[in-house]
């Protein structure tokens, strides 16, 4: 095997281990802002029940997504950590 071939195979390996991660992180926040347009809705409706359940999910899944890109920009940075 010769140098470019593994790099592109160890290169496509890295990716999709990234990958997975990237799509959870926009996951939750595509989860964040539904709940919270829901929430919107039910406030208007005068549902305040439904719309502090709503709210605390849209918390939780932004706290997650938040959590997720900073695992994701740290791991970015270990692996190269004198950016040019």
């Amino acid at each position: 095997m010769n140098r470019r071939t593994f790099a592109l195979a160890l290169s496509l390996g890295i990716a999709s281990l990234l990958v997975p991660s990237l799509a959870v992180a926009e996951d939750h926040l595509a989860e964040a802002i539904s709940h919270t347009k829901e929430a919107i809705d039910h406030g208007k409706q005068g549902h305040a029940k439904v719309l502090v359940t709503h709210a605390e999910a849209a918390l939780k899944h932004a706290n997650a997504a938040e959590k997720q890109r900073l695992a994701t920009l740290e791991a970015d940075l270990s692996q190269d950590p004198n950016p040019s």
